[in-house]
């Protein structure tokens, strides 16, 4: 598998950081944030190869930017089938802003929403809003991806024996009163959930400066800290 960390912060951005999101083998995107389409084709990334998107919950830094990949998609020519997952209010949701944006019908050709996929496993997260985690399986390596959640037993069952164990790790040790209150994990949060799950690599993601620099500071061959725009293969 080729992982690439298309960004790696959470919802305050800073200078060069981008929204949360990993394309997985060219072909399934984790998470679509605003900027992420951008990105995609600015890299020389076929995004016409992306055959699915998995939204671990309706935030805007986590799906604010599927309108734009549908346009985008539509405007490339590319009408060949694409499957987005998400929470139930995913459908609704984005046919509102769609319907706001004054999409023409011919920009829906070949999307589907919420279809099946053998190789996937879903299970909830813990976050203000609906959320889910995602496992993907394939050529037998598997990795684990949360979007925004706190301390939950399904990450680890979710996430048990991956390869890769991407899990949000937003918030420093010293704010996990804000962490419980927002539905996020500290950095010690993550670390114990990936422990508990018995995968090999731990890739932290919805990054904070405070957490990075708290990353920074600790020294695991097993913890892997991504740098944005970076293929890791597995």
């Amino acid at each position: 598998m080729d992982i690439l960390a298309v960004g790696t912060w959470g919802s305050g951005l800073e200078p060069d950081k981008r929204n949360t999101a990993f394309l997985v083998d060219g072909k399934t995107l984790l998470d679509c944030g605003p900027g992420t389409t951008e990105y995609l084709i600015n890299s020389g990334i076929d995004i016409s190869q992306i055959k699915r998107i998995l939204v671990t919950h309706l935030h805007l830094d986590h799906a604010g930017g599927i309108p734009e990949f549908i346009w985008q998609r539509a405007l490339h020519g590319i009408c060949t089938d694409i499957n987005i997952t998400g929470p139930v209010e995913i459908v609704e949701s984005m046919g509102n802003i769609l319907r706001n944006y004054h999409t023409p019908a011919f920009m829906m050709n070949g999307i589907t929403f919420n279809g099946s996929d053998p190789d996937l496993s879903i299970r909830p997260g813990k976050h203000t809003v609906e959320e889910y985690t995602y496992r993907i399986s394939c050529s037998g390596k598997s990795v684990f991806y949360s979007g925004d959640t706190s301390y939950t037993e399904e990450a680890i069952e979710n996430g048990r024996n991956c390869d890769l164990f991407i899990h949000e790790a937003t918030y420093p040790d010293s704010m996990g009163k804000e962490a419980n209150r927002y539905g996020h994990s500290t950095v010690s949060d993550a670390i114990r959930v990936f422990r508990a799950s018995g995968s090999r690599i731990f890739m932290p993601t919805h990054m904070t400066r405070d957490s990075y620099n708290a990353l920074l500071s600790i020294r695991d061959k097993n913890i892997v800290l991504p740098e944005e725009g970076k293929v890791y293969k597995i």
